[in-house]
């Protein structure tokens, strides 16, 4: 009886050992930012709109991909003249906006923050990567798509972060 606990209790510490050691390790690190976040490689179909002014502001516009749109805001990524994974709002009435490009590995770790202020509309929006589960943000924050996270400046009053849930494990961290 005392052997056969001993072995047991073996068993299970190395369990704990290992299950510690996948929940801390680092993600393995993608080479495309079609790993992170799927759209960046999706085919260009016909009958997809288009951003017509893609290489006037520095990105690829054989990259570019509409991701989704809601109350006159139009969303896209694709990548820049660096090949940096980028996102756009753009401002249908207004034809403004704005773009925030990074590398792969902030956009695996901390996915795309846009602030769009101006012509009176002023939001925060987020690509995150597909292995966050954005149905899990809380009533402020509008999802649109399967990356796309959008609130008003306004309803995020003292709010500087928020933490969904991420597949294996560890919470993805949204700072506005």
């Amino acid at each position: 009886m005392g052997r056969r606990w001993w072995v047991l209790a073996g068993i299970l510490l190395v369990a704990v050992a290992v299950a510690v050691l996948l929940a801390v390790a680092p993600r393995s690190q993608a080479t495309s930012p079609g790993e992170i976040v799927a759209a960046y490689d999706a085919a260009l179909r016909d009958g997809d709109p288009v951003y017509a002014r893609a290489a006037d502001l520095g990105f690829d516009p054989a990259s570019m991909r509409f991701i989704g749109e809601t109350d006159g805001r139009s969303f896209w990524v694709g990548r820049d003249d660096h090949a940096q994974a980028c996102f756009v709002v753009l401002i249908e009435e207004t034809e403004l906006g704005g773009g925030s490009c990074a590398s792969i590995a902030i956009l695996q770790e901390s996915g795309l923050t846009l602030a769009v202020d101006g012509f009176g509309d002023s939001i925060v929006v987020h690509l995150v990567p597909d292995d966050v589960d954005i149905e899990a943000a809380p009533a402020a924050w509008t999802v649109i798509g399967d990356n796309i996270l959008v609130a008003e400046a306004e309803d995020l009053a003292g709010s500087q972060t928020l933490t969904l849930p991420r597949d294996g494990g560890a919470g993805f961290v949204v700072r506005n």
